[in-house]
């Protein structure tokens, strides 16, 4: 700096200036948030970290409070100083839209070993679909249908089929679970004589059983021209043709 006086007299005086670096501040990509109660942390694309946050229903720590904030677009900022105690700061818009609500229908709450249950997912707004039997993905659309097995012969089978809904945007879930059993086949089995002479009366005994216990309720059958005491009866008398002339 030089200063020359009224009667030409001059003075000289410096100062030294130091540049600090730029420091490129960046709070993250604009975002969609599902309302719901839980807070959103918006640090995952803010850098450099360690700044503050700031804006309507924010945390300094960068907790977005969006089911407080309410549907639309809402705008936040983040500052960062650096060692020198330079200060930075960027903003992004936070648009909070309505949650997906899970729900869904089966054809079946229960149904016997070889048999299908279709689960029909009745959610909105939804962009995607997750099923679950027993927490192992089992499809990706608007419904699934799937046979689950039962490996005992005497016990139900029982599983949880549960459905995962969500959108575009942070916290945008929704899950829901129901339960389906899967009943054992029955075991189907008889006794009856090697022989007997036509004319006779043949009794016919089940032995058949479900769940590990004698079956009351069946049907029988029999070839043309043989005829039953009654069908549906655990023990029936096979009458036999006498048709030798």
């Amino acid at each position: 700096l030089q200063v020359t006086d009224s009667i030409g007299c001059r003075r000289y005086d410096t100062v030294n200036v130091s540049q600090h670096p730029f420091v490129n501040v960046n709070a993250g990509p604009d975002t969609l948030v599902c309302d719901v109660p839980t807070l959103v942390d918006l640090n995952y694309g803010a850098s450099p970290a360690g700044g503050l946050w700031s804006g309507a229903n924010i945390s300094a720590a960068g907790f977005f409070n969006a089911a407080m904030a309410g549907l639309g677009v809402h705008r936040v900022y983040y500052q960062y100083q650096d060692a020198n105690g330079c200060t930075y700061a960027d903003s992004l818009e936070l648009t909070v839209i309505a949650s997906p609500s899970g729900n869904f229908s089966l054809s079946d709450t229960a149904t016997c070993l070889g048999g299908s249950i279709t689960a029909s997912s009745t959610a909105s707004p939804v962009l995607n679909h997750q099923w679950f039997l027993n927490d192992s993905l089992i499809g990706n659309g608007l419904s699934v249908i799937f046979s689950p097995g039962n490996s005992s012969a005497s016990q139900n089978a029982n599983y949880e089929v549960k459905l995962v809904v969500g959108q575009a945007g942070l916290n945008c879930r929704d899950t829901i679970s129901r339960s389906v059993i899967i009943y054992p086949k029955p075991q189907a089995a008889f006794a009856l004589a090697d022989t007997v002479c036509a004319g006779d009366t043949l009794a016919l005994i089940s032995n058949s059983q479900f769940k590990g216990a004698n079956l009351d309720t069946l049907m029988w059958s029999v070839s043309a021209g043989l005829s039953l005491s009654d069908p549906h009866l655990p023990t029936s008398d096979l009458i036999i043709p006498d048709q030798q002339g």
